[in-house]
């Protein structure tokens, strides 16, 4: 790429430097989903260093970033593409060392009128009692946010609310070839199964449970379900915040969201992008604004735009991230 060694270049310089020629490399915009300011990671806050450019990843953090256009199977997952790369799409405006920015032209899809309820932060223990308590706590949020989610039906891509409350849910990351489901299962089934598989868990005797483990045994009646409980809880335990857009969509963001923020498409970017009003963000020392500025906050799914649907809603606008 060109990066030149500089060892008396700060921080924010070298993040910035290689972003900017990550960028510029190609039309793909892969590499947002590693920046914005509202990301949590695997039940937790990542501290944010807030002199970076919100489209700046990071990269201290970058091997956990856990983005979502990177599945962890190639060839058992389905590839999202929810924009298509067209015209020119980055534009770096460095006149500024101070406030770098980037142009990035793409669509106003709608904006956040719904957040549900935070997910408890679980960590699973090996004390079985507690270990009872905190999945009871995943379990009720779940029940929570799919009765918010139920208002949504009919849902507007003609699929019922269940199927597009589950897939936000994990990202539409699970794998699709499982045990000779068909190439797409409906993920509101993994999700009944999960649902049991918890309700089992809660309601059995934590003594009868640690001893047979301690046996050796294994638990009648969960060892069919263990492959689909395991790949649907790996994504429900790491993701943030379900949503409702205004024009009736649901999606998952990330805890860093607010109610108002945009949801919109860069043009080459595999996800749909949540953006915020530079105005807001003035109290951080950014005082030059103008109505095109934003901060980038997080990458997000929302079900029924993950497959280009969404680049026939809204309107073509230029962003400009800072």
């Amino acid at each position: 790429m060109g990066i030149d060694d500089n060892y008396n270049a700060i921080v924010k310089e070298v993040y910035t430097g290689a972003t900017t020629r990550i960028l510029n490399q190609g039309s793909s915009l892969s590499l947002l989903n590693a920046a914005g300011i509202g990301r949590y990671r695997n039940d937790k806050q990542i501290s944010i260093n807030n002199d970076l450019p919100s489209w700046v990843p990071d990269f201290s953090h970058f091997p956990d970033s856990n983005l979502l256009f990177i599945p962890a199977n190639l060839a058992d997952c389905k590839m999202t593409e929810a924009s298509e790369a067209k015209k020119s799409l980055i534009h770096i405006n460095s006149t500024n060392p101070d406030r770098v920015s980037i142009q990035i032209l793409g669509r106003s899809v709608s904006h956040a009128t719904a957040i549900y309820p935070s997910r408890s932060m679980v960590v699973y223990k090996n004390n079985v009692g507690e270990f009872q308590v905190e999945l009871k706590q995943r379990r009720d949020w779940i029940i929570e946010t799919m009765n918010y989610a139920s208002r949504l039906e009919p849902y507007l891509s003609d699929i019922p609310w269940h199927q597009a409350y589950s897939r936000p849910l994990v990202n539409n990351e699970l794998p699709l070839r499982l045990h000779g489901m068909p190439v797409e299962p409906p993920y509101s089934e993994h999700l009944d199964v999960f649902l049991n598989f918890l309700k089992n868990i809660i309601e059995a005797d934590a003594q009868e449970v640690r001893e047979i483990e301690m046996a050796g045994g294994l638990i009648e009646a969960f060892e069919d379900n263990v492959e689909k409980v395991r790949k649907f809880a790996l994504g429900v335990s790491f993701r943030g915040r379900m949503f409702e857009t205004d024009n009736g969509y649901s999606g998952m963001g990330q805890e860093g969201m607010e109610m108002g923020d945009e949801v919109c498409l860069f043009y080459g970017g595999q996800t749909p992008y949540i953006v915020r009003e530079v105005k807001e963000y003035q109290n951080k020392g950014w005082n030059q604004t103008s109505g095109h500025e934003f901060v980038l906050v997080e990458d997000c799914y929302i079900d029924g735009w993950m497959d280009g649907e969404a680049m026939e809603m809204g309107e073509e606008k230029k962003f400009m991230p800072v």
